[in-house]
């Protein structure tokens, strides 16, 4: 087969592998370093194979490896994202859940278990006083209502029969950007 025919296959393969890595991950979390282990052998190999060989071949690969990095770095940086507003933390024995409010008024929800970290659930939010009223609901579970309530650095998410705040079961806050919420006591 044609050198440069398998030079852009493999190129092709390793990008596709990129931009779909949160995907194989949601389907296959055990398999999903796989293929991109086999993918990235693959472009190196084409690249040291062909170092003196064919410079189409290492421009190709070498371009798709630059690509399918710069992906990777652009999808975990804040660069591109709007400012964070709040930022929660809710960590028990064996799982751990993260809030991230932005000032675009879109939400990221990260459940993390002992198992490594879940697809991220992301929606909009509006802000009415001290409460955060998720459009988009969290969770079908009931884990996470529509609506939770700022109070003394917590986020409470339930209250009990008398409308006191349940301590119990909270998320702590680390207060970064504080502009738009103005955190009035309830009860």
């Amino acid at each position: 087969m044609n050198r440069k025919l398998i030079s852009l296959i493999i190129s092709a393969l390793f990008v596709t592998v990129i931009i779909f890595r949160e995907l194989l991950y949601g389907k296959f979390w055990i398999f999903a370093g796989i293929p991109i282990l086999v993918s990235t052998i693959g472009i190196l190999l084409v690249i040291f194979l062909n170092l003196k060989k064919d410079r189409f071949t290492i421009y190709i690969s070498i371009i798709a490896l630059l690509v399918g990095i710069s992906i990777m770095l652009v999808e975990e940086t804040e660069i591109f994202k709007s400012r964070i507003v709040l930022k929660a933390f809710l960590v028990d024995d064996v799982s751990s859940l993260e809030l991230t409010l932005r000032e675009n008024h879109k939400f990221e929800l990260l459940p993390e278990s002992y198992l490594g970290r879940s697809e991220s659930i992301n929606g909009n939010y509006r802000i009415e006083g001290n409460k955060i009223i998720f459009l988009n609901k969290p969770f079908k579970d009931r884990l996470i209502s529509d609506t939770v309530y700022i109070m003394n650095n917590k986020i409470i998410l339930r209250f009990d029969s008398d409308g006191i705040p349940d301590t119990t079961f909270k998320i702590t806050l680390e207060l970064i950007h504080l502009k738009e919420i103005t955190l009035a006591n309830k009860g």
